[in-house]
């Protein structure tokens, strides 16, 4: 197992698709990928997907997790956040809409 930097100062959820910004809407049955972007005390960042991070949502009957990957369970909204090394990121408010 590679070493990491135990020191957290902040996290962030992102899109796993590289974006800068994360997905904010998922359809009931669908689901969509995050990632946690990390910064260390050294200012280095890392971007997390594995069991390293603890995922939330605030309405798990609207959202789940599975992993990193969000699944819309019925319309309305959640919101999201990533905790790592016992740092919790900002909310990012998800809309789980029907599907189409």
């Amino acid at each position: 197992m590679a070493d990491r930097p135990k020191s957290v100062t902040s996290v962030t959820v992102k899109a796993s698709n590289g974006t800068d910004e994360p997905a904010t809407t998922v359809m009931v049955g669908s689901s969509v990928e995050f990632a946690a972007l990390v910064t260390h005390l050294d200012e280095t960042t890392s971007v997390l997907k594995d069991i390293t991070v603890t995922w939330k949502s605030s309405d798990s009957g609207k959202a789940s997790f599975e992993d990193n990957r969000l699944t819309g369970k019925a319309a309305g909204s959640t919101n999201v956040t990533a905790t790592v090394d016992g740092i919790e990121s900002a909310p990012i408010a998800v809309t789980v809409t029907e599907a189409s």
